[in-house]
């Protein structure tokens, strides 16, 4: 009887440690915290009043009444894209925000019928993708969403609160956030952390107080430089809403493009790389424009006025922290958006990157709960979820200077066979604008696109390969 008394203890804890059932316990969910109140700590924070009985986000500066630029958003009078995939995600999150955004200045429209693209290899086609976009600044699209989460009952902001690290208890475990104001310093209790701090993310010197180890970085710095600015949109049509101009890496290196925003605004981006910058003046941006490769954009800026200085901007690093490789990783505690992952802005995927972060939290609290472990997991998927957005802005600019490791170099190789056949081929057009857009972004590796965008390269050299190197 003994015998089998204590064989049958055995397997009850047997069971209990490998079903899960103790490893895998629910911490309580009553109380989160995000850190920082941009786009990616708001949608963060709509994703987990999903999850959570109270949400409370922490921001270091005071918000504006309107859609105004503030001091921890400086970069927000630049140029922004929000893609298609994070706009998808947003009216998920947030129903009718594609409406609303609209109501309220943003133009909407087809990602490829109602834009202009011109590819080094020739100009893309213009059909409808399916792939819905909205012109609207930076400033207007947080404004919107932050308002939107204000509705939200169980969501909270403290605001003039900067975070300086975090508290933990006994085990190891994140417990909140230590804040400081003007006056005194707060503790800031939570049964989850969020970190959406953006690229001035103190992480690595949190975790480091707390006895982890600093994560690992990758950076590639393109050496871009760009400005931005804005016109007053001409009343004629100049029959498109947005216009692209790649440029080629190898014989003019320079890009342009013209977004809408509210208020009939154009808000114009000229990138410049290998040494060749735009000078951040009227006669500078229209010398600029004058040198692109396609004279349209030139045409459209020089019949509009110039509302507005012209900014320019050269802090264009791509920079990821590899939090997924670290052994030891706190529970309670995530990091997202640009806190882990930089890329560079010409691309338009931060606010993208942030809205994919957000969605795959809540999905794996919808899953797990918030379990022992689902902090590590999480940074786990979402490295895999940034994998790709990486390798697209790295290899593009890598072309511009510097060693391309083999996948790198690989992925340049692929995208110009894509490039060189999108000017004829809708089908290839469309799946790139998917991966591009992020709404799909394995789009353009279906065997189908694949054998389309190779099969020409059995015949004859695109004109876009002269002069690319091999890889080391």
């Amino acid at each position: 009887m003994p015998a089998f008394r204590s064989w049958r203890m055995l397997s009850i804890a047997w069971y209990l440690r490998y079903s899960g059932w103790m490893a895998n316990c629910d911490f309580p969910m009553r109380q989160a915290v995000v850190i920082g109140g941009s786009i990616a700590g708001i949608l963060a924070a709509r994703v987990l009043a999903d999850h959570f009985e109270q949400v409370t986000v922490v921001e270091r500066d005071r918000f504006p009444d309107g859609p105004f630029s503030r001091r921890g958003t400086p970069h927000d009078r630049h140029l922004h894209a929000l893609l298609g995939g994070g706009l998808r995600i947003m009216d998920r999150l947030f129903p009718g925000f594609d409406a609303e955004l609209a109501a309220a200045g943003g133009v909407n429209g087809d990602v490829c019928n109602d834009a202009a693209y011109f590819l080094p290899t020739g100009r893309a086609p213009r059909f409808a993708t399916g792939i819905r976009v909205n012109g609207a600044s930076r400033r207007l699209i947080e404004w919107t969403l932050r308002q939107r989460l204000r509705a939200v009952n169980n969501v909270s902001f403290v605001e003039n609160l900067r975070v300086t690290g975090l508290l933990s208890d006994s085990e190891g475990s994140v417990r909140g956030a230590l804040g400081r104001s003007d006056a005194a310093t707060r503790d800031v209790d939570a049964d989850l952390v969020v970190d959406a701090s953006g690229r001035a993310s103190r992480a690595p010197e949190w975790l480091q107080t707390l006895g982890y180890e600093r994560p690992p970085e990758n950076v590639v710095d393109s050496s871009i430089a760009y400005v931005s600015c804005r016109f007053k949109r001409p009343p004629d049509d100049p029959g498109w809403k947005a216009l692209f101009v790649f440029g080629d890496p190898r014989r003019n290196p320079r890009y342009g493009v013209i977004s809408p925003e509210e208020d009939g605004r154009w808000v114009v981006g000229l990138a410049g790389a290998s040494g060749v910058a735009p000078e951040a003046d009227e006669a500078g941006v229209l010398s600029f424009a004058r040198e692109l490769r396609s004279p349209l954009l030139y045409d459209a800026i020089s019949r509009a006025r110039l509302l507005g200085p012209v900014l320019s901007y050269r802090n264009t690093m791509n920079r990821v922290r590899r939090y997924e490789r670290l052994r030891r990783w706190p529970e309670r505690f995530v990091v997202l958006g640009d806190a882990v992952a930089v890329l560079n802005p010409i691309y338009g995927q931060g606010m993208t990157l942030a809205a994919i972060g957000a969605i795959t939290l809540g999905e794996m609290l919808a899953e797990h709960g918030n379990r022992e472990g689902l902090a590590k997991r999480f940074q786990r998927r979402l490295a895999l979820a940034n994998r790709i957005p990486w390798l697209l802005a790295t290899s593009q600019d890598l072309r511009h200077g510097g060693t391309a490791p083999f996948l790198t170099w690989t992925a340049q190789l692929y995208t110009d066979r894509l490039m060189a056949r999108m000017p004829t081929d809708p089908i290839v057009t469309k799946a790139f604008f998917q991966a591009v857009h992020l709404v799909d972004q394995t789009a353009f590796l279906r065997p189908r696109i694949v054998a389309r965008g190779l099969m020409p390269a059995l015949k004859r050299r695109p004109a876009i390969l002269a002069g690319v190197p091999p890889p080391p």
